[in-house]
C-alpha cells in the first residue's frame, strides 16, 4: 500500500527532524551556558595564560568553533572581549585603588606595564596615570 508507506515515511521523517531540532536546542543551550561560564571565569581570572586552543579543548570544542560561537553570541572575538574586560577592570582599579600601574598590569595579565600602557592609551586616549589623576 503506497499510501500507508508514504504516511509512515512522513511520520518517521518528522520524528527524526523534531528530535534533531530538540537535540540542537539542548546542545545550543549547553554551549550558551558554557560560554557564560567562560565569561565569568575570565572576569575572575583576567591573567589566565591559556591559549584559545587550550581553552577550547577544555570545553570540548575546537578553537575555530569556539571563536565562531563566541562571535555569534557576543558580536566580537574572544580576544577582543577579554581585552575589553581587562580594560574595564583596569579603569576600576585605577580609580578605586592606590595599587601601582605595574601591579595592575600584572594582575590583568599584561606581560609588561608598557604593553598595558599602550593598550590602555589606544582605548582611552590617555595613559593609565592620566586616567587615575583625572
Amino acid at each position: 500500500m503506497p499510501g500507508v508507506a508514504d504516511a509512515v515515511d512522513a511520520v518517521a521523517a518528522a520524528l527524526y527532524w523534531t528530535s534533531r531540532s530538540i537535540e540542537a536546542d539542548v546542545v545550543g543551550n549547553t554551549v550558551s551556558h558554557r560560554l557564560v561560564q567562560l565569561t565569568q571565569y575570565w572576569r575572575q581570572h583576567p591573567a589566565d595564560p591559556r591559549s584559545m586552543e587550550q581553552t577550547a579543548a577544555d570545553m570540548g570544542l575546537s578553537a575555530v568553533h569556539l571563536r565562531r560561537l563566541w562571535r555569534q553570541h557576543f558580536g566580537c572575538s574572544p580576544q577582543a572581549w577579554r581585552q575589553r574586560q581587562r580594560l574595564l577592570q583596569a579603569e576600576d582599579l585605577l580609580t578605586t585603588t592606590n595599587r601601582s600601574i605595574a601591579a595592575i598590569a600584572a594582575d590583568l595579565g599584561f606581560d609588561h606595564p608598557r604593553n598595558f600602557a599602550v593598550v590602555f592609551r589606544r582605548a582611552h586616549g590617555m595613559a593609565p596615570a592620566q586616567w587615575r589623576r583625572r
